[in-house]
């Protein structure tokens, strides 16, 4: 007898479906009335979730309150951080909890954040710019705006270089220095900062995290290794 050719004949394997994924970065709210605060959330690709909050309606223009800061797992298309840590600066603490959302791929997410009384519902759009390439030049200016860490806020400015060089002051005197470099995946920058004289940090303490644009607003979260305490900052060119 003959053997056929052109292989066993079996049947052809079925085509893998990729994973959800919610990386990307979305704008939406929580509350409603005069508990209404704006959100900006982003969650990386390795899982990082930054959700930065405004102040309520009618309160000071800080432009922000505080961020959840942790890192999540994905379950089809639920995404869940725990431990994660709120940073409020307006009373100022930090709250430990957890941060548990559904989402849509490139679509949109709604979430829930616990461990304050009463948790805190959140919901966002995705913004597409997440997909556009990072780059220093466009990241390049003048940003003024306010930075926040564990013990309260203050108005700051960052000056982001061309070739990724950070520096920034703040009213308090906080003199800050760093480099920003280009993400692996997203619209998003790499961020590194080394802390100088007059901050509530030590000198020549590192934290590290990431920055990302929307429009004219720059966003940057850099944390010590625990993720217990960081700076986060927001502001305009």
């Amino acid at each position: 007898m003959l053997a056929s050719c052109g292989g066993d004949g079996g049947p052809a394997p079925a085509p893998t479906t990729p994973l959800a994924s919610p990386a990307g970065f979305y704008v939406g709210t929580s509350g409603a009335g005069p508990t209404l605060r704006e959100v900006s959330t982003l969650i990386l690709d390795n899982g990082r979730v930054y959700s930065l909050y405004s102040g309520p309606a009618g309160g000071p223009p800080t432009g922000i309150s505080g961020a959840v800061v942790g890192n999540g797992i994905t379950t089809g298309n639920t995404f869940t951080a725990s431990p994660t840590r709120d940073f409020n600066f307006d009373v100022p603490s930090v709250t430990i909890g957890s941060l548990s959302a559904s989402f849509t791929p490139r679509s949109s997410i709604s979430g829930t954040v616990s461990g304050g009384v009463p948790a805190v519902t959140f919901t966002g759009t995705y913004a597409p710019a997440y997909e556009n390439a990072p780059s220093l030049t466009t990241a390049a200016g003048t940003y003024n705006g306010f930075v926040g860490f564990s013990a309260g806020s203050e108005a700051s400015t960052v000056v982001v270089a061309a070739n990724g060089v950070i520096s920034a002051t703040s009213v308090g005197g906080c003199a800050l220095s760093g480099t920003a470099g280009l993400h692996a995946s997203g619209n998003v920058y790499d961020v590194t900062i080394t802390v100088g004289a007059g901050c509530v940090f030590p000198p020549a303490t590192v934290l590290t995290g990431h920055a990302y644009l929307n429009g004219t607003t720059l966003h940057s979260i850099v944390m010590n290794p625990g993720l217990t305490d960081g700076l986060i900052f927001t502001g305009t060119r």
